[in-house]
């Protein structure tokens, strides 16, 4: 009946009087005499209502709902708080389904949905899925619509930093899958992280850019690494993993950086030595790649050979071999000779 039957009607419906307690008034009308046995007396949250959240599953299905309905930024909102709201303490799986197939683009549904990208990173983060967390995070410092506003970008950032924290305080068995076992914190979503950093401090819009200083942000990370306990006396386990990564995961420019303002670095030449030799030797592949190809440096170099041996240039070339001017003005003639 959508859109002739409005949405707020259903919930209005669900929420005051649900279907069991509607059909136990329809009863009491048609039998006053008979005795009311119970039925329609328990009543959930509105928010939590088993039978609007139905229909909205229905009206959004992605093959047999309704285009115009799965645009609805309203409808789509609600019913991403509904999917990742706890019913008695716990998310129910069938229900989260549905908010990842419209927050992750490994999804194929999600290019169907309005995708309001701060609500919904906002709501993985409430249910702690940080892997489509940091998903949602790049897609919002690319976009201009977000990454141009200062509020959007200062609460990612907030974001990025919690995401951060929990990464290094997580344990072997409470690892994701992509990490490895033998450090102690989640490799995979800490190297994610420091991309993220990179991006934003990148961005081509200021807004994002100024908003982060990589080589502070890695500097936090490295102290909350240390145990209060010991005082700069012995870099500990998670600190020297951190460094390593730094080394191999960020900027080149980044990591030095970052290991220059690390007050730990006096006690850790062990570490420090071999992160400075990675560092220098992706700054050095970096900037080899963004130099001009071998073929045209090679070219250079004879030109530059050839100029110093008294050659002739190009245009008396030309005019040696082509008496009556050179091979432009051939070619507009149209009598040049070119030997095969």
């Amino acid at each position: 009946a959508y859109p002739y039957l409005k949405p707020w009607q259903v919930k209005s419906f669900a929420s005051t009087d649900t279907p069991d307690k509607y059909v136990t008034k329809r009863k009491q009308a048609s039998h006053p005499n008979e005795p009311d046995k119970g039925v329609g007396n328990k009543e959930s949250p509105p928010k939590n209502n088993t039978f609007y959240y139905k229909y909205l599953s229905l009206l959004l299905h992605p093959e047999e709902g309704h285009d115009t309905a799965r645009q609805d930024k309203s409808l789509v909102h609600e019913w991403c708080i509904l999917s990742t709201s706890k019913i008695n303490g716990v998310v129910r799986p069938e229900r989260l389904q549905n908010f990842v197939a419209i927050a992750s683009k490994e999804n194929k549904t999600w290019f169907l949905y309005h995708r309001d990208l701060p609500m919904l990173l906002h709501l993985s983060m409430q249910i702690s899925d940080y892997h489509i967390a940091t998903e949602l995070v790049g897609e919002i410092i690319t976009d201009p619509l977000y990454c141009s506003d200062l509020n959007i970008i200062s609460e990612t950032l907030s974001y990025i930093r919690t995401i951060a924290l929990a990464s290094l305080e997580c344990d072997d068995d409470s690892q994701s899958i992509g990490s490895s076992l033998d450090q102690p914190f989640d490799t995979s979503l800490l190297r994610r992280i420091i991309l993220l950093f990179h991006m934003m401090a990148t961005s081509r819009l200021a807004v994002c850019r100024q908003s982060v200083k990589v080589p502070e942000e890695l500097i936090d990370l490295l102290e909350h690494c240390s145990e209060e306990e010991e005082v700069d006396i012995i870099p500990t386990e998670k600190e020297e993993a951190f460094v390593n990564l730094i080394s191999e995961t960020a900027a080149p420019s980044d990591a030095l950086l970052t290991l220059n303002g690390w007050e730990n670095s006096a006690q850790a030449s062990s570490v420090i030595i071999p992160s400075l030799r990675t560092s220098l030797i992706l700054g050095a592949r970096g900037g080899m790649s963004n130099e001009i190809s071998c073929t045209l440096l090679q070219i250079r170099q004879v030109r530059e050979e050839g100029a110093g041996s008294g050659d002739l240039d190009d245009n008396e070339l030309n005019k040696k071999r082509l008496p009556n001017g050179g091979i432009w003005q051939s070619l507009l003639r149209g009598d040049v000779q070119i030997d095969k």
